[in-house]
């Protein structure tokens, strides 16, 4: 009896032990923070000149917002770099890649606008209820590289994970991380009966659907301005010959163009047709752009009558893979476009593309600075205004800018930048620049003056002082050395 009293005891420290445990467990041991990476290769026998696409997987990524370097090896005397590949799942994230003459390709990535909005929200509320980070519990593609098997290479060519580091959760914790085995490619010498494109873009225009290698018609569409294409292919196999038709000389409505492809040995063809309809239209129908903040813009045709700053001069530009008419200058990375964002009228917009921050054109309210474009705004309340400044209106390339003078007789005005940056810019009427104002601090000067005249002022007073001691001194030796004569 005492026996089975042990036993049960012992059961029971044993199941409290594991749930305290599971309990206390870190967040480090869940198995949301770790994943395991492995090789996906489509066609593992392959022939001289032939395309291989590796595919990087993930077994899930549950809420993570960074990943890398993934440093993917290869035989570099078999094979050679060609491109690398972001699926469209991972689009948020930013990609940044190293091709090592070591036979390495390192790979990283980061979802930084995720990040950021969860640390605000860390900061904020002290903790994230709504996780926003990228999500997937079944295997996912990283990125896919493509190689080229080298023409005169024969017999095995490997690939594998050398190593991967800091992959992320949105809570900051570091995944841990496990690596399959490799996987290797083989190379008999043979000659390709590959037909196939491997890659297909055309500059400026985009194909429905997303080109795929086994899907073999495509529309798209261009605006009236575009009467030939710039269509780029990679061959699945470097010998195979390819022919384009069609792509020159665009009509108004549907063009037809062909891509005919024939195989090394001959034995087998392939055609890829496009549908490319020309508009009669400066702008593609659905043609848009969403800013740094996730606002919905279209483009839309320019009026019929409109003002532009002065030094623009109309061009086109491929803007989220749309080429659009616009009007840039010289020196200045935005461009000014015409948007209707669904609520208000139509009008032009700066579009900055690095930065991808959309910025109301107001006629008369804006300064162009070299590469920035600037807009003159209201004052806020909580701005310190600068002491002593007077308001004034001058005219700058012709347009009216109220700004004010300060005491040096610079023209001082208050601008905001696209990124929303604002503050107190300086004219130089000289260059007919602007640079940021920052006023002289006069206070050291104005107590050096006023110590120097008390200083000067003690001198003189001293100076009188030790006149006089000497006139007086030198009275009082005389009447010793010179008494006057006493009268009888």
């Amino acid at each position: 009896m005492r026996r089975e009293v042990r036993g049960s005891s012992i059961i029971i420290l044993l199941l409290a032990a594991v749930m305290t445990v599971s309990v206390f467990m870190p967040l480090s041991l869940r198995a949301d923070d770790s994943v395991s990476l492995y090789l996906d290769i489509p066609d593992t026998e392959v022939n001289p000149g032939d395309i291989i696409t590796v595919n990087v997987m993930a077994d899930s990524l549950e809420h993570v917002t960074r990943f890398g370097p993934v440093n993917l090896g290869f035989n570099q005397g078999k094979v050679e770099y060609l491109s690398i590949w972001q699926p469209a799942e991972l689009s948020a994230f930013t990609y940044t890649t190293e091709v090592l003459d070591t036979g390495r390709v390192v790979v990283s990535a980061v979802d930084e606008m995720t990040e950021a909005d969860l640390n605000d929200i860390l900061v904020q509320e002290g903790e994230i209820t709504d996780d926003i980070s990228f999500y997937s519990d079944e295997p996912i593609i990283l990125f896919s590289v493509s190689f080229r098997m080298k023409p005169t290479a024969t017999g095995e060519a490997r690939f594998w994970i050398a190593e991967a580091d800091d992959f992320r959760t949105g809570l900051g914790n570091e995944m841990s991380i496990s690596i399959g085995d490799g996987i290797t490619v083989t190379s008999d010498g043979g000659i390709s009966t590959d037909s196939s494109i491997a890659s297909m873009s055309i500059d400026g225009v985009t194909l429905t659907p997303e080109f795929s290698p086994d899907v073999y018609t495509y529309t798209a569409s261009v605006n009236r301005e575009t009467t030939s294409l710039d269509i780029s292919t990679v061959p699945g196999n470097l010998w195979a010959a390819v022919s384009i038709d069609g792509d020159t000389n665009l009509e108004l409505g549907e063009n037809v163009v062909t891509i005919d492809v024939v195989a090394q040995d001959g034995s087998d063809t392939s055609q890829y047709i496009i549908y490319v309809t020309r508009q009669d239209s400066a702008v593609l129908e659905g043609a848009g752009v969403v800013d740094a903040y996730g606002k919905n813009f279209a483009f839309i045709n320019f009026p019929d009558e409109y003002e532009i700053p002065e030094g623009f001069t109309q061009t086109t530009k491929t803007i989220n893979g749309f080429t659009v008419p616009c009007f840039s200058r010289e020196g200045v990375l935005s461009v000014l476009v015409y948007l209707y964002d669904g609520e208000n009228d139509p009008g032009f917009y700066f579009y900055n593309p690095s930065t991808r921050t959309i910025t109301p054109y107001v006629k008369g309210n804006t300064i162009i600075r070299p590469g920035v474009v600037m807009s003159m705004i209201d004052i806020p309340e909580d701005v310190t205004m600068p002491s002593g400044l007077v308001p004034e209106t001058i005219q700058i390339n012709g347009q009216n800018v109220s700004g004010f003078r300060d005491k040096e007789g610079a023209f001082i005005v208050y601008l905001k930048d696209e990124n929303g940056n604002s503050g107190f810019f300086r004219f130089d009427e000289e260059t007919g620049m602007f640079y940021e104002y920052v006023q002289v601090d006069r206070t050291a000067e104005k107590i050096f003056r006023i110590l120097f005249r008390v200083f000067m002022w003690v001198a003189i007073i001293e100076s009188v002082m030790i006149v006089v001691i000497i006139y007086v001194v030198r009275r009082v030796i005389k009447k010793k050395t010179q008494p006057r004569p006493k009268r009888v």
